[in-house]
């Protein structure tokens, strides 16, 4: 059965210490950059593969990254990729590679310095990348020193980040005097490796569950850190020799995945909750979780966590949210953020929602919040119906966490705007039967499955036809290999990266929802 298969996705989650993650070009190319700087720190069994990886998933147009993806979403992994290319190149270690590595970064050179300038706007709201991208391009541009044809197109290319510039300035300069800083910037080490920022301690062998940060401050130390080295060297055999963006993000995996069988109507047996309810309660801490221990306490992981653990029948407090609690709408993290984030309000909206529900006692409370978050839900509604969030390319994820919330209140206006995203999905479906962003993914078809599908929605022909073709989709593109299409990374870091386990999840909740209504009990 979907579900049995479904919920087997969950328990390996819940046994799995790291979890399943795709390849990231931006950390991959830090740990050969590294390689390069301090062999003597950084070990070849660490740099050499992330050479290789380089080299060979090289785009065919120079870049590296998501080649669905819009240029925009490649230019930092292809600017990581070209810098630890030109360090590898200058560097006094024999890579045995010299070739190679020389005629790949003249394809990324060329890709970087091409007549399609990229300017700051159009670049898309990922993690620190008003700061990633000056660091690269200034460390680019000093590492091409002596070659007056390269150095003159990356200043071109760089030109328009003139005002990312000076900010990446003043954080470096607050670094190194270890005043506050408006990122993580433990998390972001690597563009501080070149100043006189401390060397931030190492917890597990990492620094921040980064592999760039920690490869970076691995090639910093004084001293050998054999726990770094073992840290980088857990790389999955799945990566090839690449690194993921993050390592481990266990706490995201499994209340995620929690989550997605839990929208979709996935029963969890009453004889595992309490077993499920442990394993995740001993992230907790009074403020709230991170997507990972050692990552930041943010709003968006400590929802979810929490809407969880309802659905488990305990009972958690839901007061930790109250401290990201700003004007008009939650914050993610306790500090200033660009942009307001969609999916963070729409889970603090469903826990306190569900919260009240089980324990009306709470209304008085908490109310007042969750009304806050649904008026901005709302108000950030798009004409057309969808929702659109910073931690995730695709609207097909934010719509699908707005409506979950949203579907919870009895208040028209939200029945309103569930119906407007439902019309939406409709309209944006794929002649093949998928829905995607840039390509139909199995991932975005699963969330407008699971949203057509939905236990208590309405099924109109119109829904029901929907999802029969929707589900044939699945069946076609469901052995898909890890770098076709219907596989597209499309979640937020420091580039663009998939939560491998989590779509598969995502996949088996869609054909359990969907088949209600493609077997005719819906």
């Amino acid at each position: 059965m979907t579900a049995d298969r479904a919920l087997s996705v969950l328990y390996e989650a819940l046994d799995d210490p790291w979890g399943r993650i795709s390849p990231s070009y931006y950390d991959t190319a830090h740990v050969a950059r590294a390689w390069a700087r301090r062999p003597e720190r950084v070990p070849a069994t660490l740099g050499m593969p992330a050479l290789r990886f380089l080299l060979s998933r090289q785009n065919t147009d120079g870049s590296w990254g998501c080649q669905a993806a819009p240029r925009t979403y490649r230019l930092v992994p292809t600017l990581a990729a070209a810098v630890a290319l030109c360090a590898a190149a200058r560097s006094p270690t024999d890579t045995g590679q010299r070739e190679s590595v020389q005629w790949a970064l003249c394809r990324g050179l060329t890709h970087l310095g091409s007549e399609q300038v990229i300017r700051p706007e159009e670049m898309p709201d990922t993690v620190a990348v008003e700061y990633l991208v000056p660091a690269l391009f200034e460390e680019l541009q000093e590492r091409l020193a002596g070659s007056l044809q390269d150095t003159a197109r990356i200043e071109r290319a760089m030109r328009p980040f003139a005002p990312w510039r000076a900010l990446l300035r003043t954080l470096r300069e607050r670094a190194c005097t270890r005043a506050t800083v408006p990122v993580q910037r433990d998390h972001c080490w690597e563009i501080l490796d070149s100043t006189d920022a401390p060397v931030p301690p190492f917890r597990n062998g990492s620094i921040v569950c980064s592999p760039a940060a920690t490869a970076a401050a691995l090639a910093r130390t004084a001293a050998d850190v054999p726990a770094a080295a073992e840290y980088l060297s857990l790389s999955p055999p799945w990566l090839g020799g690449g690194q993921p963006v993050v390592l481990p993000l266990i706490i995201f995996e499994r209340v995620w995945v929690l989550t997605a069988l839990m929208h979709a109507g996935v029963r969890i047996p009453a004889s595992s909750k309490a077993a499920i309810a442990a394993n995740l309660k001993r992230f907790w801490a009074p403020a709230g979780v991170g997507a990972a221990p050692g990552l930041a306490i943010e709003a968006d992981d400590t929802a979810n966590y929490l809407s969880a653990l309802l659905h488990l029948d305990t009972e958690p407090d839901l007061t930790s949210l109250l401290a990201f609690e700003g004007d008009v709408a939650f914050r993610t993290y306790h500090t200033p953020e660009r942009n307001v984030s969609v999916s963070t309000n729409a889970h603090v909206l469903e826990a306190l929602t569900a919260g009240i529900a089980q324990h009306p006692e709470l209304h008085r409370k908490f109310s007042a919040p969750a009304a806050k978050a649904r008026d901005f839900l709302l108000a950030v509604q798009d004409t057309d119906g969808h929702w659109t969030d910073k931690w995730h390319a695709s609207p097909f994820y934010a719509t699908s966490c707005a409506v979950f919330a949203l579907a919870q209140s009895p208040d028209a206006r939200s029945r309103q705007a569930v119906q407007q995203a439902t019309n939406w999905l409709l309209r944006t479906q794929r002649p093949n039967g998928s829905w995607g962003l840039w390509c139909g993914t199995l991932e975005e078809t699963s969330y407008a499955l699971t949203l057509l599908a939905r236990p208590g929605s309405t099924v109109t022909p119109a829904v029901r036809a929907a999802v029969n073709s929707g589900v044939r989709f699945l069946d076609t593109a469901d052995d898909a290999g890890p770098d076709d299409d219907a596989r597209t990374p499309l979640w937020h870091s420091k580039e663009l990266y998939s939560p491998l386990r989590l779509v598969s999840a995502l996949v088996l909740a869609a054909r359990h929802a969907a088949d209600r209504i493609v077997k005719g009990h819906g």
